[in-house]
């Protein structure tokens, strides 16, 4: 009887390595790390790309026809 125990947490043990393994199952430390990264890469490509012309952190654009990213993200459309 204590066998069938000690399989059945072996065997789950193993099913949830396997999920987290797989990215079927993440740790919540590591999704947030995950999305932590994801931002920082999106700030550094609109750091590089876009802040010659848009604002990315002020509020005021290097070009003043250029709608800063806060004007963007609040425009209905």
């Amino acid at each position: 009887m204590r066998l069938k125990g000690i399989s059945a947490v072996l065997i789950a043990v193993a099913v949830v390595s396997g999920a987290i393994a797989t990215g079927q199952a993440r740790p919540a430390k590591e999704s947030n790390r995950a999305e932590r990264t994801a931002q920082q890469r999106g700030l550094a490509f609109a750091q590089k790309h876009c802040s010659t012309c848009h604002d990315i952190n002020t509020g005021i654009s290097p070009k003043p026809e250029a709608p800063s990213f806060e004007a963007i993200v609040n425009t209905p459309d």
